[in-house]
């Protein structure tokens, strides 16, 4: 577990897109249980989106200047996926 605690582990597995499709697929298949559970890669993709909106929460209560930068890639994340 990435985070030193006891989740689900498509949690930690969300983190991984900043570095890019392929290295994602090739961590993701080396995964054993990415292949067993039926729906760890729809959390996974959840997970992932939901990170963006996380951001622009705490933009707006601490540097309301990030705003259009994180608004922009979460309508990039959204065309993407």
């Amino acid at each position: 577990d990435f985070s030193l605690r006891i989740g689900d582990p498509a949690y930690d597995f969300s983190y991984l897109d900043r570095y890019g499709k392929e290295f994602v697929d090739t961590v993701i298949s080396n995964y054993p249980l990415s292949i067993s559970d039926e729906t760890f890669l729809l959390r996974r993709r959840f997970y992932a989106a939901r990170l963006g909106f996380s951001f622009l929460s705490q933009a707006m209560e601490k540097d309301k200047k990030k705003i259009p930068m994180i608004v922009e890639q979460i309508h990039e994340y959204i065309k993407e996926h």
